[in-house]
């Protein structure tokens, strides 16, 4: 008998649940403008996710936010079906333009191939072309038609991209022993210089596999490659940078036994650098925090390889991200370096050291640093939004953009300590998901991209303009 009224009491329970509540409805395709705090907020909801963004040059200077989309699959955790007429059918990618002179969402092309978007200037018109690089081939998209110009399906392609902090004159092709760089030709590309590179081989499980070391513009110089770092032993490191001239092979000797976690080629006083963040190889740490070294290449035919300019500790545990600046902050000639870390198990805290160069590519130490709580993982520094001609820092939060305007006296502050904060609304689920800052509008003052995602199959855009 108990075991009766047990079972009607659940199935009167279960009779009397409520139903889950329906998903919201997704939100319309469009562009909207708005005021949030001192600034002006575009917001681009997108009829798909996010696949490649690229910010594109037009004849009269002014940047396009060309955009990379793919319709939803039912494998998205965001899919929705409502959503699929919008974007196409699943899984198919298209091209758009987020035009900021009307504010508007322009479709440009149907039935794109996945890939990597980039931006070059083809025919010498001063108007970029979009790049698509897909399977080691390289396609020109116009506004109504798509033409392969570069076939090398057995090499890995490197494109010039303002979105990727990858500033370069031509295209990369690198493969195994080898990279050519191609410059633009009459619309086309055309080889402008083949160089070697080291080629090393290591046994897998299902045969030997040969590798070469990657190779990427320095920053500050477009014409300039490197290759490397790679580890010769426990200290040494191994670069190339190569010119249209001449290739110099340069060594870098670690302080002690350490392995490089993340590194970046600049040019500091005209010369080109080495930026290495580290881990001690010796044993292993979990909360460890990176190491920072900066070296000179030169060439250096003993192999002994030349000491750091600068070997210092950053705030940072090995699963936090690092960004170095090169810039001459207080205008004396010599470049200086700011290195933007995050502090705290999660990254609860954003730290900016300043080292003030010397011009020798050395720095005085120690940094000196200012500290913010805030929870992020985007930041920028380097570019102007106030429209003061000083550099700010930029930070995400899930539901704002913070600006920490640059000061005058940069010896004696970096930043205010007072933030200009502009409330967002990126997306019902998740936060920023990328920022990049630049002049889109050509007024000398920066603008700051974010991409987000607004949850139901589609992903949001938002251009902030302060005013």
């Amino acid at each position: 008998m108990k075991s009766m009224l047990a079972g009607l009491s659940l199935l009167l329970l279960l009779g009397g649940a409520k139903k889950p509540a329906a998903p919201p409805p997704p939100p319309a395709v469009g562009v909207t403008v708005a005021r949030s705090g001192a600034a002006e907020v575009v917001r681009a909801v997108l009829p798909g996710l996010l696949t490649g963004v690229e910010l594109l040059r037009r004849a009269d200077g002014k940047l396009d936010v060309v955009l990379l989309l793919r319709a939803a699959t039912k494998d998205d955790e965001t899919w929705d079906p409502s959503a699929e007429s919008d974007a196409g059918p699943a899984g198919t990618r298209s091209l758009h333009l987020l035009d900021l002179t009307g504010n508007l969402l322009r479709p440009l092309l149907q039935e794109v191939p996945s890939g990597t978007l980039g931006a070059l200037d083809l025919d010498g018109d001063g108007a970029e072309e979009i790049l698509l690089a897909s399977k080691g081939e390289l396609r020109s998209l116009g506004s109504a038609s798509e033409k392969k110009i570069l076939d090398l399906s057995t090499t890995e392609l490197r494109l010039p991209s303002r979105w990727r902090d990858q500033p370069m004159a031509g295209v990369l092709a690198s493969g195994v022993g080898t990279v050519r760089l191609y410059l633009p030709d009459g619309g086309g590309l055309a080889p402008k210089f083949e160089r070697n590179l080291p080629s090393r081989a290591t046994r897998e499980r299902w045969g030997i596999r040969l590798t070469s070391p990657r190779v990427r513009s320095v920053r500050g110089d477009g014409n300039l490659l490197a290759a490397g770092p790679e580890a010769d032993g426990r200290q040494r490191l191994r670069s190339l940078v190569i010119g249209a001239e001449s290739t110099t092979e340069a060594w870098s000797l670690l302080p002690a036994p350490e392995e490089v976690d993340t590194s970046w080629y600049v040019k500091i006083d005209g010369r080109p650098a080495l930026i290495v963040t580290t881990n001690s190889a010796d044993k292993l740490g979990i909360f460890e925090s990176k190491k920072l070294r900066v070296f000179p290449l030169a060439a250096d035919r003993t192999r002994s390889g030349r000491r750091p300019a600068l070997a210092t500790q950053t705030t940072s545990h090995r699963w936090l991200p690092v960004a170095p600046t090169v810039a001459d902050l207080d205008r004396d000639g010599k470049d200086d370096l700011v290195m933007l870390q995050l502090d705290g198990m999660g990254g609860g805290e954003i730290v900016a050291e300043t080292f003030f160069g010397r011009g020798d590519g050395r720095f005085e130490t120690p940094g000196r640093r200012q500290k913010w709580d805030l929870q992020t993982r985007d930041f920028h520094y380097g570019h102007d939004l106030t429209g003061d001609g000083i550099a700010d820092l930029v930070v995400t939060e899930p539901r704002r953009l913070v600006v920490f305007p640059g000061t005058k006296e940069p010896r004696k502050a970096l930043l205010e300590r007072k933030p200009l904060e502009i409330p967002l609304k990126l997306g019902e689920e998740a936060g920023s998901r990328g920022l990049r800052v630049a002049d889109l509008d050509g007024d000398g003052r920066n603008e700051a991209v974010l991409t987000g995602s607004a949850g139901t199959g589609r992903d949001v855009v938002m251009v902030v303009r302060f005013r």
